[in-house]
């Protein structure tokens, strides 16, 4: 991956955006209330608490399911993973846009798909769309396939009304547009010489 002139730090990004994610579904443990204050729950947005469209980024719902320990942690640490990635790669505003609207797409589709739930795989999803969008302007074929199936998974797990779907999506499409002047490695944004 190329390095941005601030890629030279710790990225600090995926810290800001998950702490406050693990503190409030720490307290859902111990507080129900937490939970079902912030999750997706379409009546409540029907009575004008629209802050749900954003607010279930910030509690893990697989947490307080009974064994949800570990797939939680998955899900923290693939978060993690991708917004530190972003980060170096993209810089943090604009890896910080695209979790914005991973989680707004996906938690708004969750509203109809997945009501009562909650979590920040979707944020991580519309983060990984930018990072597609971006790979898909390079030149050598392995780099752009792999991006492409990246694409067509975001495709077949919304035909299967997945949340993460429209979320990979929507990350794509504005990556798109945000990531358009993020320059590829050098061996990336040349024509591949020797046809691999």
């Amino acid at each position: 991956m190329p390095r941005s002139p601030s890629a030279s730090h710790l990225p600090l990004l995926p810290f800001w955006v998950l702490a406050p994610t693990m503190a409030l579904t720490l307290a859902a443990r111990f507080e129900p209330v937490v939970f079902t204050s912030l999750r997706r729950d379409p009546g409540a947005l029907g009575r004008g608490e629209v802050w749900r469209l954003l607010s279930p980024v910030l509690v893990q719902a697989d947490f307080l399911a009974d064994n949800g320990v570990w797939r939680t942690i998955a899900v923290w640490v693939f978060v993690a993973a991708i917004v530190a990635v972003a980060e170096r790669t993209l810089g943090g505003l604009r890896s910080l846009a695209l979790y914005v609207i991973g989680a707004l797409v996906g938690h708004g589709v969750g509203e109809l798909w997945q009501p009562l739930s909650s979590g920040c795989s979707v944020a991580g999803c519309g983060v990984l769309g930018g990072l597609v969008a971006w790979l898909l302007r390079a030149k050598p074929m392995p780099v752009r396939l792999n991006g492409g199936l990246w694409l067509a998974a975001g495709v077949v797990a919304t035909g299967l009304e997945d949340i993460h779907g429209p979320a990979l999506l929507a990350g794509a499409l504005a990556g798109a547009w945000l990531c358009r002047s993020v320059p590829l490695p050098h061996a990336w944004s040349e024509a591949d010489r020797d046809g691999r």
